[in-house]
C-alpha cells in the first residue's frame, strides 16, 4: 500500500513551509478552482503492439504530439512531430531512430 505524500509531509512539522515557503492556502485554492478537466482516452494495448518504434520513441512521439496539442494546435503536423521527437531521441545512445513514421505508430 502506498503512502500519500501529503500525508507523510503533514507528519513532519514544518516541512510545507521549508520546501514551498511562497505556498499559501489561497494560491492552492486559486490554483485548484483554475484547473481544467481535459478528456482522456486509454490506449488500447492492441495499439501499442502494432508501433514497430521502440517504446522510448514511441513514447517521446506521443509526448511531442500532446505539447503541440496543449498549446493550442488543432491539428497534428506528423513530418515536424516526427523530426523533433528524431532531435530528442539523438541524445541517448541505445535509441533506434527510425527512417519513416509509420500509420500504425500515427494511430
Amino acid at each position: 500500500m502506498q503512502f500519500d505524500p501529503r500525508t507523510v509531509a503533514r507528519e513532519i512539522p514544518g516541512i510545507f513551509d521549508e520546501v514551498f515557503p511562497q505556498l499559501t492556502p489561497g494560491i492552492v485554492a486559486h490554483l485548484n478552482n483554475s484547473a481544467e478537466t481535459i478528456p482522456v482516452q486509454p490506449l488500447q494495448e492492441d495499439f501499442l503492439h502494432r508501433s514497430s518504434l521502440q517504446r522510448a520513441m514511441l513514447f517521446e512521439l506521443g509526448y511531442t504530439v500532446g505539447e503541440r496539442l496543449l498549446d493550442g494546435e488543432t491539428s497534428i503536423d506528423w513530418p515536424s512531430c516526427f523530426a523533433e521527437t528524431l532531435r530528442k531521441q539523438r541524445v541517448y545512445f541505445d535509441a533506434k531512430l527510425p527512417d519513416q513514421l509509420a500509420a500504425e505508430d500515427q494511430f
